[in-house]
């Protein structure tokens, strides 16, 4: 009996000991949290999880979220991501200091290469995460080669419209097949398809024959019979690696690992996994094929995959810098498939919509068509008749304004600044609350509704804020793909209005808010045009 008492006695001061330390801890964190040196408003974070749980329990409207935030708190507020603060900027003087243009500028890095990219192995390779200057600067330059050159975005064009010609041949079998001459489908899969295709040709030059297999499946009697092939599996799996990249630098690795949490952790990183030996399997599948090509007989694709691959032999052969990784290369080739497919096609479909709900904005967009390519039924499209299409890319600009591509871009600050009245401490990072800026009534006016006008030359009623329209990022590290997307999303709309008639049934698009915008759902009726 008096070894249980004892046993007792020592199980009570241990749970003691632990609720103390636990009860310390607490006010240790609040102790911190309010005696910091430089502080902002904000919600009040939770020790641990920061502002995680409200971040999670509005994960699906992050956007409507954070507009909602800066309006309460105003244009620099503090959010909490674990243990990491984050400044959420709504600001466009701190914008413009933040997107600066120039080399050796304050906020060059976009996230630390902490716990969560290391454990991810990112942080030094790609565009979108890569500390290391000159290896980001060097896959830069491939990038703009390979999608920003004249020729490149002609080829891209072509590729669209090689594209739209499949999309067309499916969507007219459908309508034929119909007695009212019309079909009812959800866009997105298709013009995810054609995205996909188009940007899979141009950075690995293989076909990933997305289209064909999608319409097999819908007009299959039994369609769950039909397993996916290889290539739709990968693209399936790319939205849930977007999704597992933002898991990990948000989350803690304490929660991340909590019994029942680590089972969504462990689904995001297989996940990735699988879509990374997809793309470490295509890489040495080229590498073989190179080798075994004669070249004086036949040159290389000019694909991205063929260039990092010239550009890595190059530093081999120099031996002053160390040559990427098949797996470093798969990893960057990954990563602009994810941004060159969800981008695109999301605003397409939300472009379908917004025109589609405003006759007098389809009426401007038919008539920029038909006086362009003078109204006749085919003509062939050239990059210079692109340019020329000013309302087109101004609904476009509208769209992004409205819809943006991301929620939020991130930069962090080697060094201690001041910005106007906003004083940044050294190691702080900063997140430009894009919503915050595209729907701030200080730059925009009447920000709530979808104005495409505001972004025509000769509106001059309202001359909008550069620093407050971040739709392709900005500064040094504003996309590089950002023509190429342009130029895609106009020759589509172009392709689209030009053969069809867009009835849109989706009274509101089905949206996912989180870190990137996904419309998941867009109904729309569909016939040829008379």
């Amino acid at each position: 009996m008096l070894f249980f008492k004892e046993f007792n006695q020592t199980i009570l001061e241990i749970l003691i000991l632990i609720i103390l330390v636990f009860i310390l801890s607490i006010l240790k964190f609040y102790y911190d949290y309010f005696t910091r040196s430089t502080s902002y408003s904000g919600p009040l974070p939770v020790p641990i999880l920061g502002n995680l749980h409200q971040y999670y329990y509005h994960r699906n409207d992050i956007q409507t979220w954070l507009q909602h935030l800066s309006l309460k708190y105003g244009d620099v507020f503090e959010l909490y991501f674990g243990s990491c603060k984050y400044l959420m900027i709504s600001d466009s003087r701190v914008v413009e200091r933040v997107m600066s243009p120039l080399k050796d500028n304050n906020y060059f890095v976009r996230v630390t290469t902490k716990e969560g990219l290391e454990d991810l192995q990112k942080g030094h390779n790609g565009i979108l995460f890569n500390v290391d200057f000159n290896s980001w600067s060097n896959i830069k330059k491939i990038f703009i080669k390979a999608v920003a050159a004249p020729n490149s975005l002609r080829f891209g064009m072509k590729l669209i419209n090689n594209g739209f010609k499949d999309l067309e041949k499916f969507l007219d079998l459908l309508i034929e097949e119909r007695e009212e001459k019309s079909i009812e489908v959800d866009f997105i899969p298709w013009t995810r398809r054609v995205f996909a295709e188009a940007i899979m040709l141009l950075l690995t030059n293989r076909h990933p024959d997305l289209l064909s297999t999608y319409y097999n499946r819908i007009t299959n009697k039994n369609p769950d019979n039909i397993q996916k092939n290889l290539h739709e599996e990968f693209f399936d799996r790319l939205n849930i690696t977007s999704d597992c990249v933002q898991y990990y630098l948000m989350v803690p690795s304490l929660i991340r690992n909590l019994p029942f949490v680590n089972f969504y952790t462990s689904y995001l990183y297989n996940n990735m996994m699988w879509t990374r030996n997809y793309m470490y399997s295509l890489v040495k599948e080229r590498i073989e094929e190179n080798e075994s090509i004669d070249y004086k007989e036949k040159l290389l694709s000019p694909d991205m995959l063929n260039l990092l691959l010239s550009a890595n032999i190059s530093k081999d052969n120099d031996g002053n810098e160390k040559p990427m990784t098949i797996e470093e290369i798969g990893d960057n080739i990954a990563e602009i498939l994810i941004e060159g497919v969800d981008s695109p096609s999301n605003t397409l479909s939300f472009f379908l919509y917004y025109v589609g709900n405003d006759p007098d904005i389809e009426r401007r967009v038919l008539e920029e068509i038909g006086n362009t390519f003078n109204h006749r039924p085919k003509f062939n499209i050239t990059y210079e008749d692109l340019n020329k299409l000013e309302y087109i890319e101004a609904v476009i600009k509208e769209v992004l304004r409205i819809r943006p591509v991301t929620a939020t871009i991130s930069r962090f600050t080697a060094h201690p600044d001041q910005i106007n009245e906003y004083k940044i401490p050294p190691s702080t990072q900063l997140s430009v609350n894009i919503m915050g800026l595209h729907m701030n009534p200080n730059y925009w006016e009447e920000p709530m509704k979808f104005n495409p006008s505001r972004f025509l030359g000769n509106n001059e009623k309202e001359t909008y804020d550069k620093n407050a329209f971040v739709y392709f990022g900005g500064g040094i590290r504003m996309c590089p793909g950002r023509q190429f997307a342009m130029t895609q999303l106009k020759m589509m709309v172009v392709l689209l209005y030009s053969k069809y008639k867009f009835e849109v049934i989706t009274k509101d698009p089905s949206s996912q808010y989180s870190v990137n915008t996904q419309c998941k759902e867009l109904k729309v009726r569909i016939k040829h045009k008379k």
